[in-house]
């Protein structure tokens, strides 16, 4: 059965998204496993963006209406640039997101529907699903967060941030029994490991990995010009090299050495 990694954050801007997207990029390309990312955010969703997604037409939005099975909503967006990826995609459409967003969203239902993809067998089966959770902390959240192995939380460096994420890994803890770890994204301190040790004081938590701020990567997620569909926008991808790449890497090493497949 396939692990389950939920992406977390209590804000919007953290830089979760990003960070899914190429963290299942690291995990395909450096380990050959087969990755499917979700996107659970149904007010504002982002996964769709990083991948060639001109086939989509049947998405989570429509397997909570009870529209058909979960296993139409898998997209095979690694295809044409050699990975192993799946996307199960939340609809961008405004009308889909309105809709959804008006109406309870059925979150026991679509955790059933979760745990289908992980006991798939054979050529579909896959080794890691990854969780793009919508920000802030609800039942709906948690519910998502019981399924899982493991949950990384993203967070940036400023005392907002950290009072928030503070409160979040509280109730995370309480409620649920299970690996949780940070990320630190946009770290603009020159001393990244006496910021780790700072916040692995404060939190009582593994920070995973610190993502320096990157002017690089905020230029190539902002193009001048749009970029070929059919085109990767995984800068993890396209920029093994930089070190906010490696870092990226490194994610996905301690990912796969913690949650073992079998």
């Amino acid at each position: 059965m396939a692990k389950i990694i939920s992406f977390y954050s209590f804000r919007d801007g953290t830089g979760k998204t990003t960070i899914t997207a190429n963290v299942a990029a690291a995990i395909a390309e450096k380990y050959k496993k087969k990755v499917a990312i979700v996107d659970t955010n149904f007010a504002a969703p982002g996964l769709h963006h990083f991948f060639p997604t001109q086939d989509l037409n049947f998405y989570l939005n429509n397997y909570l209406n009870k529209e058909g099975n979960i296993l139409k909503t898998i997209a095979d967006v690694g295809a044409s640039f050699g990975l192993p990826i799946k996307l199960i995609p939340a609809s961008g459409k405004i009308g889909d997101i309105i809709t959804t967003t008006s109406q309870e969203i059925d979150y026991k239902h679509l955790c059933q529907g979760l745990k289908t993809i992980t006991k798939q067998e054979n050529e579909d089966q896959i080794d890691y699903l990854l969780i793009d959770c919508s920000p802030g902390i609800q039942e709906a959240n948690l519910l998502i967060m019981s399924i899982s192995d493991m949950v990384l939380i993203s967070l940036r460096e400023n005392q907002q941030d950290w009072q928030e994420t503070f409160n979040s890994l509280e109730i995370i803890k309480t409620n649920l029994k299970l690996t949780t770890e940070l990320v630190i994204n946009q770290a603009i301190s020159e001393n990244l490991e006496e910021l780790k040790n700072t916040i692995q004081r404060k939190y009582q938590t593994i920070v995973m990995e610190i993502l320096p701020q990157c002017q690089e990567l905020m230029e190539f997620s902002t193009p001048s010009t749009p970029k070929d569909s059919s085109q990767s926008r995984l800068y993890y991808r396209e920029n093994p090299e930089n070190n906010w790449s490696r870092r990226i890497g490194a994610i996905a090493d301690k990912i796969v050495k913690i949650n073992k497949i079998n």
